[in-house]
């Protein structure tokens, strides 16, 4: 209770005990000219009344009881701090691009799907820690490594992709990938850059949603338009794999999106290799001794009303 509470109780429940003794004198002597017998139901009705009201003033004034309690959560990537650990945090970057010779359609612009993949791929690299590797995997029929290394060392070695395969078969690329990530001791991103068409091995769908799972986030971009990628993108989206239609957006507002994507997936990534986790104070209220009197005054109150008294 507030200090200066205290001093207005030490007022009101005097006021309250003088009013309570001269309305009982009053109704003494009204008793003895009736010749009637006092009831002990009076005085109880009259205590639950200035009960009442005491319970309500201290309700009224009792502060608030706020604790502060430790937590430990996932960080947001938004802080700065957070900003500075997952800079300081390596992940490993798997980029499966897809090498088969529908990546040279154009799809009526003059830039062949290759080309925007690889454009695609130049701009992600721009939005990752220094601190990280990647891994570039071409794959057609056959998945094949390019490069592993720094994104210094790996970016000049994207030339070495060639559109010029045959077959596409993204189910052996993931199982390839995966092998790679299990092995790594970094928190692993794997990115497929693909035009979706994959037309050799299983439906990847499964595979991409169990890899997510497994704690290595997936991201998809689809190049072009080729509606064999239609039934792929809508599965995925559905189970909330992180997909870019590349088609959709204008060049800004892709390198928005790239940029948000790879601050996702680093995050998600660290997040379960549990390397990313920060401990905040939060004040919980506790209103309940206030809840609790303003229950009893009221009950009290409405007691007190009973007819007659």
């Amino acid at each position: 209770m507030h200090p200066e509470m205290t001093n207005v109780m030490l007022i009101i429940i005097p006021i309250l005990t003088l009013l309570y003794i001269y309305v009982y004198s009053r109704r003494r002597t009204l008793l003895k000219l009736l010749n009637q017998r006092d009831n002990i139901l009076w005085h109880i009705i009259q205590a639950s009344k200035i009960a009442s009201i005491i319970l309500l003033l201290l309700a009224s004034t009792l502060p608030v009881t706020v604790q502060t309690i430790q937590f430990t959560v996932h960080g947001n990537p938004e802080e700065t701090e957070i900003k500075r650990v997952m800079y300081n945090i390596t992940a490993l970057h798997v980029l499966l691009i897809d090498e088969s010779k529908s990546m040279q359609y154009t799809d009526g612009t003059n830039i062949t799907r290759f080309v925007r993949a690889l454009n695609f791929t130049y701009r992600y690299m721009n939005y990752l820690s220094p601190k990280d590797k990647l891994l570039i995997i071409g794959f057609s029929e056959y998945p094949r490594k390019i490069c592993l290394g720094n994104i210094t060392f790996c970016h000049p070695k994207l030339l070495e992709l060639s559109p010029d395969k045959r077959y596409s078969d993204l189910s052996a690329a993931l199982a390839y990938a995966y092998s790679y990530v299990t092995a790594s001791q970094y928190p692993a991103i794997i990115v497929i850059v693909s035009d979706g068409a994959y037309n050799e091995g299983g439906d990847p769908y499964d595979e991409i949603v169990s890899i997510n799972k497994s704690g290595y986030p997936v991201l998809f971009v689809r190049i072009g338009l080729d509606k064999r990628a239609d039934q792929l993108v809508e599965e995925l989206t559905a189970s909330n794999i992180y997909v870019i239609n590349i088609n959709q957006f204008t060049e800004k507002l892709l390198n928005k999106l790239t940029e948000d994507a790879a601050r996702q997936m680093r995050l998600e990534a660290f997040i379960s290799k549990k390397l990313l986790e920060v401990k905040v104070s939060k004040e919980v209220v506790y209103p309940y001794p206030t809840i609790y009197l303003l229950v009893a005054s009221l009950v009290l109150f409405l007691a007190s009303r009973i007819e007659g008294y």
